[in-house]
């Protein structure tokens, strides 16, 4: 071999190793949520056996687009009754944990490999309410969001954001959050779903919001 080509080839490996050697873009993790369909005759999610492991993009697809979610979403906003509402939303609705994948019951209860995801549930609020805060939020760059849809009776938002499970618990940031988001924006999550447990019914919203950015909320 001339000592060019031995140049040559040096060079070469040595701009390979540069290469591989530049700090790379982190990969976003792809978030997974136990997802269960809805039969009708089991419809609390304790007695349920995941259908799924879905990805937040999943989720969005399925929100924007799903036949039998339209239709039990107008429904359900066709009822006057509220009463006739609960019962017909409990046994008509797909729903996930949006926390995690349910990893085992334990004494009846369940228990959830977190995901870094949680979902914050404003409710009760007018449907006027409701737009202003779904465009208010968007906006915020303090608070990234990665999914968020209109709630099945479109009286409150579903609010996904992801934070770290190594530097905080699911419940610590729902209420650090839920406090952040009152102050500013005057409206309270419902804390029940502080609990990582707690399912998401999903309904039908052709306008859902999606980033698959992966920002996690600075707290």
């Amino acid at each position: 071999m001339s000592l060019a080509n031995h140049n040559y080839k040096n060079r070469k490996y040595n701009n390979m190793v540069k290469a591989n050697n530049k700090e790379k873009k982190p990969v976003v993790p792809v978030q997974q949520c136990s997802y269960f369909m809805q039969h009708g005759d089991k419809p609390v999610v304790k007695e349920m056996t995941p259908s799924a492991s879905w990805t937040l993009k999943d989720i969005a697809t399925y929100v924007r687009s799903n036949v039998g979610a339209k239709r039990a979403t107008e429904y359900l906003r066709s009822l006057s009754d509220e009463d006739a509402q609960k019962e017909f939303k409990k046994r008509n609705f797909d729903m996930i944990i949006p926390g995690g994948t349910l990893k085992s019951r334990v004494k009846g209860k369940n228990e959830v490999t977190p995901n870094g995801e949680c979902c914050l549930d404003i409710d009760h609020i007018n449907e006027d309410i409701v737009e202003a805060l779904f465009n208010d939020f968007i906006a915020d760059k303090e608070l990234p969001i990665d999914l968020m849809f209109r709630s099945p009776r479109g009286h409150g938002l579903k609010i996904f954001m992801r934070y770290d499970p190594q530097e905080i618990t699911h419940k610590e940031f729902y209420n650090d959050i839920s406090v952040r988001i009152f102050c500013k924006y005057g409206v309270m999550a419902d804390m029940a779903c502080a609990d990582i447990t707690h399912t998401c019914l999903l309904p039908y919203d052709p306008n859902v919001y999606f980033d698959s950015s992966g920002n996690v909320v600075k707290l």
